[in-house]
């Protein structure tokens, strides 16, 4: 079960309470220096926008050498928002943080809330509900302003909605779960508005890519392309002892890192493309 429903059922639906007194444990750690490769290749890319459903802090904490994420830390993180506005105190549509330093500059949008400000968090089907809801109300709003802004091949808007819809997007280490409502909806919008203007990729290991995964089939559907890479977990069983599955696990952490890199390698592969195709056009 996902942990935004997995939460509800633990606390028996006190979900704001449970967060007050846990938000720092939320925030996560970079703790490892094979995790801090893994997010510092991510944030290396050349991407302009990073779109996380994860509460915690780690990207930013890779960009900025930290291991342990305080309040300070957190503090010190620059926000960008629409002119004249604050930070929004909930759904945090049109707010993001900003990593900068002399060489490049990130902007990470936490799109189902922040472990910090845990009104934001979107956790449990009420908070879906209400965040499928503003999706809606904004891009129905944009009405057909999409469509003129493809015509003078321009962007609108400032929101990660915005961004989702205009941009190319490459998705790695999102499991698509069935109750993450609001973005099948949003996907599902982006293929009616966008057709093939722009390109979804949706990165898996081999053996969840099979024919009758229908997760894998409405994504299709809606637009986006699969690329199944050849990596192969190992499964457990009760009749393995302790050491047995210690084992496995290792083994399958293994694999995994080496299904990241393959996956990065290949974004890597087609962000290149699109600029070389890019410069091409403009000459």
């Amino acid at each position: 079960m996902p942990f935004p429903l997995e939460v509800v059922l633990r606390t028996h639906n006190h979900v704001d309470e449970f967060l007050k007194e846990n938000k720092s444990q939320l925030y996560g750690r970079v703790d490892s220096e094979e995790y801090k490769h893994m997010l510092k290749r991510i944030l290396d890319m050349g991407f302009d926008e990073i779109l996380t459903t994860n509460y915690s802090y780690e990207l930013e904490a890779a960009f900025n050498n930290q291991e342990i994420v305080r309040d300070s830390f957190l503090d010190s993180i620059a926000k960008n928002m629409l002119p004249g506005k604050k930070v929004e105190p909930k759904y945090l549509i049109h707010s993001c943080n900003v990593l900068k330093n002399e060489e490049q500059e990130k902007h990470i949008w936490h799109i189902h809330g922040e472990a910090k400000k845990t009104n934001s968090m979107i956790i449990g089907h009420d908070y879906y509900s209400r965040l499928l809801s503003r999706l809606v109300t904004l891009i129905n709003r944009r009405g057909q302003d999409y469509q003129k802004a493809w015509i003078h091949e321009q962007n609108i808007g400032y929101s990660w909605i915005d961004r989702f819809i205009q941009s190319d997007v490459y998705i790695l280490g999102f499991g698509f779960y069935p109750s993450e409502m609001d973005l099948w909806w949003l996907l599902e919008s982006r293929n009616r508005i966008t057709g093939k203007r722009r390109k979804l990729i949706f990165y898996g290991p081999d053996h969840e890519k099979t024919a009758f995964n229908p997760t894998i089939n409405l994504i299709r559907v809606y637009g986006g392309q699969i690329k199944s890479l050849d990596i192969k977990t190992k499964g457990k069983n009760d009749n393995m002892t302790d050491e047995q599955k210690k084992q496995i696990d290792e083994e399958n952490n293994d694999i995994y890192k080496h299904f990241y890199e393959c996956a990065l390698d290949d974004i890597k592969s087609n962000m290149r493309i699109n600029r070389e195709l890019s410069f091409e056009g403009e000459n």
